[in-house]
């Protein structure tokens, strides 16, 4: 294919052009002059003459200024030159790095650095305008991937969004869509800033994903990369300035009108002493704010907001934090995060054989919880009780005696009652309510409790973290100090507890008197949080057990008495002391609070109490499936879709799986392909047999934080960038000199060119054009008689 570049028209002896128009309009001038005194001829009808015609007038003045015209051009000597490129182009693949941090802004009044980097390729001498003569050119935006986009206004549009940089990955996907187009691929140009911070990928090779390396694999490719530097070393020269969100914690589920204390990462630099304020908004509606004052150590500072959700379901927040227009960055001042609002109100049985103390104060505790509607029973003589308390639409008249009259209820607690106070099948059914449909269990210390009350050969003893025996269980007394287990001291239930059970001579809880001498049991499943150590001739026994009981959860308490917490006055107590915290913490557990039920017939949870992720890492979903019933079902199909919020991202598919031991539950543990926010979407229907019936769907979301390098570095890494043009014989120039790259690039393309010049003035046909010119206008005269 021949194609034409670079012409141009010159004179000899460096005659200018002003000079050549000039001589040009006064020769064609004269010329006219000339021809007044034949115009007048025309007008004259002499002795016969011929009259002159103005058409032939006309043509004789063009012939006479053709040959005027072509008498000047022979003494300015014109020259054409040009070049002829007889191959077709060769493609140059431009990748532009599109992640967060080409947001920045290295100076005041310049562009952020995509800015920069999109003008160094479309400005009046451009690396497109420059170099598209010689080259195609097609354009690539990359994060953690390549992908094609039609032209530099499309990467404006898309903007610096990506979470993380992958050099690597971006170099590659423009090589691999360049030789799947079969051009002839002569290189890449790379525009980025350097600041090489790749997700964690799954499914690839430890060599593929290895961040510390990037030259040597973008080597591996085979083409020259030449790399435009993008961006300043402001941290290098002192002068950056920043006031960044770098993370925000919030759990993962909140209950509804309850305070919700969401923690927002602020780090600053070039600010100390400032005072800002951090604020919430749910849509365009300021929620919470918090003040902080920044400091000038490195590292994040912790800001507490409180905001009290209204309305149960999943919502949207964004923290921001002030804005000041000396920054260099300015996208990092605001991060979006989810809250799950649960109406999380629990419904409690609470039964007592016995106005005990211990009684007393635990249900004037859980009156005064705002999210425990609790309902007490008193043992008035056998099988016959007297309620105190109300809930709401539950009419009850005794303990519960069928289904209908249970399901209202989430925790059931049975104190000191014997067990023979209960009717025949009651016990029955409560143990299938928590078997089957996941409720939760209590049993307290008590004389008539656990074997001394009988309940050794009911049917909820096989639920129970611990093996109870028979009538003659004994029920010990002394004195002694609970001690928590390394997993009591992790557990949710004792969250903001520790301090208070130091051990013996702690001086803050006051030690048991008494407890039922259970034993401890192997089962799977089981959690002792708390024993009363071994001494004398007494064996370690658990005080605070925990347990799977089919599809719901038990507990045991088996030491008291614990009323005396309330006393607690320590400086330990904060407002909230030991007392509140276990009860409340206790009973949230045995609902199962942390679940998210936003879908019919689906519960969800995550393995973590917040829904943030090291980059990384694995995440397991837990879901409880129920059916029209409201049991949890064990025959079902349940699979989740996991998207990730990036551009082009596509949905992985996980299957879930039965848990062990839990009917009704099923789990998945996964790695996310990518940091950012993720949904997962779960749905669950009957198998095929049991008819295939649709139970519903639910969604929860999550977070995989980015690396850390996107968002710490700042300083443009001319190092890594060099060194990966020097390891693919490639060319590197920082942005303000991408016209040094031009030049380069354009000799390199010098063997693909020829040049030819055409001397206009010493060219045979100029020489005929001027005698055929002259030629005609002499035959015309003289056919007309002119002098």
């Amino acid at each position: 294919m021949l194609a034409f570049s670079s012409v141009a028209l010159r004179f000899a002896e460096g005659r200018a052009w002003w000079l050549f128009l000039l001589a040009l309009v006064a020769a064609v001038g004269l010329v006219a002059y000339s021809y007044r005194a034949t115009l007048r001829l025309r007008s004259a009808a002499s002795d016969g003459g011929q009259t002159l015609r103005h058409s032939t007038i006309v043509m004789l003045l063009a012939l006479r200024i053709v040959v005027v015209c072509i008498l000047v051009l022979s003494i300015f000597r014109p020259v054409l030159s040009y070049e002829t490129r007889n191959a077709p182009k060769v493609t140059l693949a431009v990748a532009v790095d599109a992640s967060r941090s080409m947001a920045e802004f290295d100076y005041e009044g310049l562009p952020n650095r995509m800015g920069r980097a999109v003008d160094a390729l479309v400005n009046s001498r451009g690396l497109i305008a420059e170099l598209d003569d010689d080259f195609k050119l097609p354009l690539f935006a990359f994060a953690d991937s390549a992908r094609p986009v039609e032209d530099a206004d499309g990467l404006m549009n898309e903007g610096p969004t990506g979470d993380a940089t992958d050099l690597v990955s971006g170099v590659r996907g423009a090589v691999e869509a360049s030789r799947a187009a079969r051009v002839d691929l002569a290189g890449v140009i790379l525009l980025s800033d350097g600041i090489h911070a790749p997700s964690a990928t799954r499914g690839e090779t430890p060599a593929a994903t290895d961040a510390s390396d990037p030259p040597s694999q973008i080597a591996a490719f085979g083409v020259p990369v030449h790399v435009v530097a993008v961006g300043e070393a402001r941290l290098a020269e002192g002068t950056f300035r920043d006031i960044r969100i770098s993370s925000v914690r919030a759990p993962s589920a909140a209950p509804v009108r309850s305070v919700a204390r969401i923690r927002v990462m602020v780090e600053a630099q070039g600010y100390a002493g400032h005072l800002v304020q951090v604020r919430v908004f749910e849509e365009n509606t300021e929620v919470a704010r918090s003040d902080v004052t920044l400091d000038d150590v490195g590292g994040d500072q912790e800001v507490v907001v409180r905001l009290t959700p209204t309305e149960v379901g999943q919502h949207e927040y964004r923290a921001e934090v002030t804005t000041d227009p000396g920054e260099n960055i300015r996208w990092n001042n605001a991060r979006d995060f989810f809250l799950n609002v649960t109406d999380p109100r629990v419904r409690v049985l609470y039964l007592e054989g016995t106005v005990r103390p211990e009684f007393r104060f635990l249900r004037r505790s859980l009156e005064r919880d705002h999210l425990v509607e609790p309902v007490s029973l008193i043992k008035v003589r056998t099988g016959v009780f007297r309620r105190l308390g109300e809930s709401g639409d539950v009419d009850l008249r005794g303990f519960p005696s069928t289904r209908e009259e249970l399901d209202p209820f989430k925790v059931f607690i049975i104190g000191d009652l014997d067990a023979t106070h209960f009717a025949e099948g009651q016990l029955a059914e409560l143990a299938a309510a928590v078997k089957t449909r996941g409720k939760g269990l209590m049993l307290t210390q008590g004389a008539a409790a656990f074997g001394a009350g009988g309940y050794g050969d009911t049917p909820i003893a096989g639920l129970l973290p611990v093996r109870i025996g028979g009538r003659t269980e004994p029920v010990l007394t002394g004195k002694f100090h609970m001690e928590l287990t390394p997993q009591g001291r992790a557990h949710p239930i004792f969250q903001g507890c520790v301090e208070y059970f130091a051990g013996p001579g702690s001086g803050v809880i006051p030690p048991f008197q008494v407890m039922n001498a259970v034993s401890p049991t192997q089962d799977a499943g089981v959690v002792v949080l708390a024993t009363r150590a071994a001494y004398e001739d007494q064996p370690e026994r658990p005080v605070v057990a925990i347990g799977r009981a089919g599809s719901g959860r038990a507990m045991v308490v088996t030491a008291g008495p614990t009323w005396p917490w309330s006393f607690d006055t320590s400086a330990a107590a904060k407002g909230a002391g030991a007392y509140a915290r276990f009860w409340g913490q206790a009973i949230r557990f045995l609902a199962g609070e942390e679940e998210n039920t936003s879908g019919p017939g689906i519960s969800l949870r995550l393995d973590r109490g917040e829904a943030v992720y090291p980059n990384g890492s694995s995440v397991t979903i837990f879901a409880s499936v129920r059916g029209a019933s409201g049991e949890l079902t064990p025959h079902a199909e349940v699979s989740a879709h996991v998207l990730a919020s990036a551009p082009g991202a596509k949905a992985d598919h996980v299957r879930l799986s039965p848990s062990h031991g839990r009917p009704g539950e099923y789990e998945a543990t996964f790695t996310p392909s990518r940091s950012g926010r993720h949904t997962v979407e779960v749905n669950a229907r009957a198998k095929a047999e049991a008819g295939g019936t649709d139970f519903g769907s639910a969604s929860i979301k999550f977070e995989i934080e980015s690396p850390g390098t996107e968002d710490e570095r700042f300083d443009v890494d001319t190092k890594t960038l060099r060194a990966i043009a020097d390891a693919s014989g490639g060319r590197f120039v920082p942005v303000a000199q991408a016209q040094q790259l031009v030049e380069y690039l354009r000799a390199r393309q010098s063997q693909r060119r020829e040049a030819v010049s055409f001397a206009f003035w010493n060219a045979p046909m100029f020489f005929v054009l001027l005698v055929a010119a002259a030629g005609v206008e002499w035959f015309v005269r003289r056919r007309m008689q002119m002098a």
